[in-house]
């Protein structure tokens, strides 16, 4: 789990909290640029198709101020979503906070009642082709999720929470991502029924965000692409092994592999040997219609001696 002062936000799947990678030295994004005491931007490995959370907490300690709010604000592939807030007063009484981010809430289409839309990981699809100057900077935030943390005053509270706009979908040109090792792209899940939420407005008291939190998600081969884990070890071949390390299966399938390349060698040398004799025969030939009277002579290349046949012719002996 990422932790900046007091604060904790980590990304959970299957109630398990993933972990975490600091970013490798190669890194050039714009938020491993500006780290400081008050940004972390950590790598963790998605799963396609897999929902999604995000833990955010608050350690014993934190000092409110003259705020009433810490509000978690939360962004997603570069779209701004509603976060989770905590109350001063409900810190104080526990001295801790800690709550689950699952989706975003919305209200019914009817108007009665709330739904929830849980995040989700995704395959990303991309093209070769169709990219525009501005697809850079529309997709630089993809493979993202970015938590703010603010300290605000309370300004009142609705229980209206408009529809959500569903994330793009469609491929994303590969020169607009390129460098950057992104395969996987977020999106909402169905509506399904949730317990109702109230919704708080705040306002910022600070100029900055007290705290922010960057995870880049990647697939597991992506993430061995830019170096954060490691590739897996390539098997020695059994041609190079010895054989008295190998298994009863591994020695088969070694005699099978030497037993083609015998094979293989013979057809080979069987074809090399039919060229030579057809190369003979058209250079016969050729010098046959040139009007030479030499006599040529042919020797045939073969696999075998070519065996001579002798007429026998009987001789009556009248000699009485």
């Amino acid at each position: 789990m990422a932790v900046i002062k007091e604060v904790e936000v980590a990304i959970v799947v299957d109630d398990e909290k993933i972990q975490e990678y600091h970013p490798p030295p190669e890194d050039t994004s714009e938020d491993a640029k500006y780290l400081s005491s008050d940004t972390q931007v950590r790598y963790i490995q998605g799963i396609p198709g897999a929902n999604f959370q995000i833990e955010c907490k608050i350690r014993e300690g934190f000092r409110f101020g003259a705020a009433d709010l810490l509000t978690f604000c939360v962004n997603i592939d570069g779209t701004r979503f509603r976060g989770r807030c905590c109350h001063k007063e409900r810190y104080q009484e526990l001295d801790v906070w800690s709550s689950r981010i699952h989706g975003v809430k919305e209200t019914t289409s009817s108007g009665c009642g709330q739904q929830l839309r849980r995040f989700r990981w995704n395959n990303l699809s991309s093209i070769d082709h169709d990219y525009r100057p501005e697809d850079k900077e529309r997709y630089q935030n993809l493979g993202s999720i970015k938590v703010e943390v603010w300290k605000q005053r309370d300004i009142g509270m609705d229980g209206t929470l408009v529809r959500v706009k569903d994330f793009a979908t469609g491929p994303v040109s590969e020169k607009a991502i390129k460098g950057a090792a992104i395969d996987m792209r977020a999106s909402l899940d169905p509506p399904q029924p949730c317990r109702n939420s109230t919704l708080h407005h705040g306002a910022n008291i600070e100029n900055k965000p007290y705290a922010v939190f960057v995870f880049k998600y990647r697939s597991k081969e992506a993430l061995q692409a830019v170096g954060i884990l490691e590739r897996p070890e390539m098997p020695q071949p059994l041609e190079e092994r010895d054989v008295e390390t190998m298994s009863p299966d591994e020695l088969k399938e070694l005699a099978r592999r030497l037993k083609a390349a015998q094979e293989a060698q013979r057809i080979k040398f069987k074809k090399e040997n039919a060229d030579a004799n057809l190369a003979q025969l058209a250079e016969l030939k050729r010098n046959r219609d040139s009007g030479h009277d030499d006599e040529d002579e042919v020797n045939f290349v073969g696999e075998r001696p070519v065996k001579r046949i002798c007429s026998t012719v009987a001789v009556l002996d009248d000699s009485d």
